[in-house]
């Protein structure tokens, strides 16, 4: 799976959130490979925190170990999230909701459909944009 399909349907379920703002996912990961810190030259561009996570997969269960880091690159939160292949276009809005109760982000109704609606409900074809096939 290509790690820019993986970022960014993270990045597109935390973006209609009030009071955050997410930094273009090509960026993000430009400054990643241009910089030893890119935690630090990410929060010198004015971001106050940076999402990391993984992907990994153990037969037919997906899991994503998220983290939230500051710019002192001291860890503020981690969430580990599974699910079976069958639902694994749930896990962007799971991290997204989690995220957003740990950030005490005053939901409304539109930020939550926004964030729950999703694309296709079928695990194969999921997984191919994912690896983008």
């Amino acid at each position: 799976m290509t790690k820019w399909c993986k970022r960014q349907e993270v990045a597109n379920k935390i973006s209609p959130l009030k009071n955050v703002t997410v930094m273009n996912v090509t960026s993000s990961s430009n400054l990643a490979q241009t910089y030893k810190n890119p935690t630090r030259a990410i929060n010198k561009l004015g971001f106050a925190f940076v999402l990391k996570g993984t992907l990994s997969n153990k037969g037919s269960v997906y899991a994503v170990d998220v983290q939230v880091i500051d710019s002192a690159n001291t860890e503020v939160w981690a969430g580990h999230f599974e699910k079976p292949a069958s639902q694994i276009m749930q896990l962007p809005e799971e991290i997204a909701l989690e995220l957003a109760k740990v950030m005490d982000v005053d939901m409304t109704e539109e930020m939550e459909k926004s964030i729950k609606r999703s694309g296709t409900t079928n695990p194969v074809a999921y997984l191919q944009y994912l690896s983008g096939i």
